[in-house]
């Protein structure tokens, strides 16, 4: 009589992290996510438990939503550090910020000075800053809860804690991008991106103030919002050969039409950016 073959060891079923059969593979590992399993034990494998579609989007990694947000982001980082500022300008913004938060409201001529009612614009490199920390905390929130949820949901289905490293590549995404755009945003790399991107502008705006009689009030060039605010001086002054663009407090960019940079700016910094133009800091900056 024959015997029935023993099928014990046939019954593989389903990753518990992300669905994806595991029959027939020659490791035990899931290749969608990277989760370990023991053919030997039904426990480390979905024997057929219906997951729902929620605890199915628990258990997945962030995807293009958080993805959009980052990118949102990276862009209002690296645009709020195209203007050059003085060293620890947003760190002090920000101490201004909490200060002042922390004072009762009848203080009224206080909150007046803050930049409340235009902090969620684009209008300046403090108010791009604002706009920058309040996404990445929105993004850092996001991912947290993602990942808690993720370990609470699997660890409920299976009664297993979730695999640490199950799509890590995916997961390791946004912390990524975040470390890179704060190493970028300590450099000088975007405000020497926002001249060469706006250099047309730049130029167009010598010649324009050379014909104009030597100044012109503040315009928006390039990525270079208007300084400074509300035309209280000219934005750009053309004199003696030499024109001045005041792209932020202290800060400025110098045309020479000699292409060599003038011996009384010994006090302060200077930074050629081509052969005319000139990347010019106060020295108590």
């Amino acid at each position: 009589m024959d015997t029935p073959p023993d099928t014990e060891h046939e019954k593989v079923g389903a990753c518990w992290e992300c669905g994806y059969s595991l029959r027939g593979l020659p490791t035990p590992r899931c290749p969608e996510c990277g989760r370990p399993f023991n053919p030997a034990d039904p426990l480390t494998m979905n024997m057929g438990v219906h997951v729902s579609p929620l605890a199915q989007w628990f258990m997945r990694p962030p995807g293009w939503p958080i993805h959009l947000l980052t990118a949102a982001a990276v862009i209002m980082s690296l645009w709020a550090c195209v203007a050059p500022t003085r060293p620890n300008a947003f760190v002090d913004h920000l101490t201004r910020m909490y200060a002042f938060s922390s004072m009762p409201f009848g203080y009224s001529s206080v909150w007046d000075d803050l930049p409340w009612r235009t902090m969620f614009s684009v209008s300046n490199p403090l108010e791009r800053f604002c706009i920058a920390g309040s996404l990445w905390l929105l993004i850092a929130a996001i991912w947290i809860v993602r990942r808690t949820a993720r370990g609470i949901t699997v660890k409920r289905l299976s009664q297993q804690r979730a695999a640490t490293f199950a799509y890590w590549r995916r997961w390791l995404i946004t912390p990524v991008i975040f470390g890179a755009t704060i190493v970028i945003c300590r450099t000088s790399l975007p405000t020497y991106a926002g001249f060469w991107c706006s250099r047309g502008k730049f130029n167009q705006a010598v010649l324009d103030a050379k014909s104009s009689g030597g100044w012109l009030p503040p315009r928006r060039l390039g990525f270079f919002d208007p300084y400074p605010a509300a035309g209280k001086s000219p934005q750009i002054l053309s004199r003696d050969g030499e024109t001045l663009v005041a792209v932020e407090y202290r800060a400025y960019f110098i045309y020479r039409d000699s292409g060599q940079p003038d011996p009384s700016w010994k006090p302060t910094t200077f930074k050629r950016l081509s052969s005319n133009w000139f990347w010019v800091t106060s020295g108590s900056q």
